[in-house]
């Protein structure tokens, strides 16, 4: 399957996409049988699960048995939610706020038919579908946006001294994410010439 994600992941970002790449995806990344996991991050978890659902099972859904029809409709759901708040990053159109709505509702309606228990990640979408006209698409706050900062935070906090750390932290961590901008708005540049 990681050839086969690769190279669509390839194709996509071709198109203007710009989707994580991941290496290969082994069966360690969906857990042990009796604890099934999916171990990828965030934007190669929204990357994997659109290859999935509209590539590799597009139509092909009876191959999961009876309850595929199930898992690709859940799948749709999500990936129809991803697809509305990447198209509208800062304000949800009051058209779309329904759409939001019926697909958050449909994917929680099926995970206990398909007897997945939810999480409370899962919860979250309709609490997202509740609040958009009054907050605003999910992107503004969501919080893939800043999660990336996570290891340019640690490593900045790691070499302060505990006397100084908040001090230290306050005053190197703005220089440090204005450097990595820079270096990513750089690398993005290159990459469209």
């Amino acid at each position: 399957m990681t050839p086969l994600f690769q190279a669509w992941v390839k194709r996509q970002n071709k198109k203007g996409r710009n989707l994580t790449e991941i290496g290969n995806i082994d069966a360690k990344f969906f857990g042990k049988s009796d604890e099934m996991k999916l171990m990828l991050k965030g934007g190669e978890t929204n990357a994997f699960l659109e290859f999935l659902v509209r590539d590799l099972l597009h139509g092909k859904w009876q191959k999961l048995g009876e309850d595929g029809h199930l898992v690709q409709q859940a799948g749709e759901n999500l990936c129809s939610i991803l697809d509305m708040i990447r198209q509208n990053p800062k304000r949800m159109p009051i058209n779309l706020v329904q759409n939001f709505h019926t697909c958050a509702k449909g994917y929680l309606r099926l995970l206990p038919i398909l007897g997945v228990l939810p999480k409370p990640k899962d919860h979250m979408l309709m609490e997202m579908a509740i609040h958009l006209t009054r907050v605003g698409s999910p992107q503004l706050y969501g919080c893939w946006v800043d999660e990336g900062l996570n290891r340019l935070l640690r490593d900045v906090a790691g070499g302060a001294h505990s006397t100084v750390h908040e001090r230290r932290v306050l005053i190197e961590f703005p220089r440090a994410h204005d450097n990595a901008r820079a270096r990513m708005s750089s690398s993005s540049k290159k990459r469209r010439v």
